[in-house]
């Protein structure tokens, strides 16, 4: 989701300098350089994470005149000046289904995200999502049309010397296109007891695991490598040099990492359930995610063929500009403006 509001509000203010935009931000630090133009300004706000999103930001935003509020990350003011317009982006509902997280901070947010929302969505004047998926899923749930603004990734040249690549391979230990590379994590959804059990299993093979940590897999076997917290450049040479990407999540809201393995040409083994299909297209070939199916995917490798070069090309090309999802949240609010105007 940071990487989605990150990259659409870069885009917009380059593309929109007849409108003043003010960013909320708490106490985060800028993740890059990024000089803005001069209808950019920025409000730091305190309060925790709810204190500042039902309290402090809408009384901010009535205070600055604000006439347009988006909120991007799932959730929003509950209780905002009938005089702001309310835009949302609803990421997935993942929430609301019955998977259950373990951790209390995660139950919480559960809880509090299918709240907000269930509460809230008559309030919301234009609601956006990221995928097909999930507009379908808002359509069915809540009777609401919902604008698909994509998630992408930047298709420039990702290049480091065979030096640095060396090095990071050695890090972790593993060797050029013997290993097969996952991002995941521990919530629910992301199926990793799933994937534990049967990485212990095929020890003939050998896995790179990002996104969850060290300490959590306590009886991780020789042939597993957790890399812990890995840096974006790390990131890239082990999609570079995997013998192939797993992606096998219970349920997602789109899978940006499934992308930036194409951008590699990367082989992929994908789950064949929610969003992922949908994203994969015929750049990966999709199972059902329990254990035998995927032991026997990874047991007969390339048999069939795990997506071909042309199907990951094909879905780079639909998911390779963020301007495109500016363009529609920017259209919207021009429309919305227009007939305020008219009215």
């Amino acid at each position: 989701m940071g990487t989605y509001v990150r990259e659409i509000v870069k885009c917009l203010v380059r593309m929109d300098m007849d409108n003043r935009y003010i960013l909320y931000i708490d106490n985060g630090n800028a993740c890059e350089h990024f000089v803005f133009p001069e209808n950019v300004s920025f409000r730091k706000l305190k309060g925790g994470y709810f204190s500042y999103e039902q309290y402090y930001l809408p009384r901010q935003a009535k205070k600055d005149g604000v006439v347009l509020l988006w909120c991007p990350y799932n959730t929003f003011p509950l209780y905002l000046s009938s005089s702001i317009k309310l835009y949302v982006t609803v990421h997935d509902l993942i929430f609301m289904g019955k998977l259950r997280p373990k951790g209390i901070y995660q139950l919480l947010g559960k809880y509090y995200r299918c709240f907000n929302l269930r509460m809230g969505i008559r309030r919301i004047d234009e609601l956006f999502t990221v995928s097909d998926y999930s507009a379908h899923l808002l359509s069915r749930y809540f009777h609401r049309k919902a604008y698909v603004t994509p998630n992408h990734v930047k298709l420039e040249d990702v290049a480091y010397d065979e030096q640095e690549e060396r090095k990071v391979l050695e890090k972790f230990g593993v060797r050029e296109k013997q290993y097969y590379y996952t991002i995941t994590g521990d919530a629910p959804s992301k199926n990793i007891s799933v994937l534990k059990k049967v990485m212990t299993d095929l020890d003939d093979n050998v896995f790179v695991v990002t996104g969850i940590r060290q300490e959590s897999w306590k009886a991780c076997p020789a042939h597993v490598r957790v890399t812990g917290f890995v840096t974006e450049k790390e990131k890239n040479v082990l999609l570079k040099n995997a013998k192939a990407f797993l992606f096998l999540s219970l349920e997602e809201g789109f899978g940006i990492p499934l992308l930036e393995a194409m951008r590699f040409d990367c082989k992929i083994l994908a789950s064949d359930c929610s969003v992922i299909p949908e994203i994969v297209g015929g750049g990966g070939y999709c199972v059902k995610p329990v254990e035998k199916e995927i032991r026997r995917a990874i047991k007969s490798f390339d048999v069939p063929e795990w997506g071909t070069s042309e199907g990951r090309r094909r879905q780079l090309a639909k998911y390779s500009s963020w301007e495109q999802s500016a363009i529609i949240l920017r259209d919207v609010m021009k429309k919305e403006r227009d007939e305020s105007a008219g009215n």
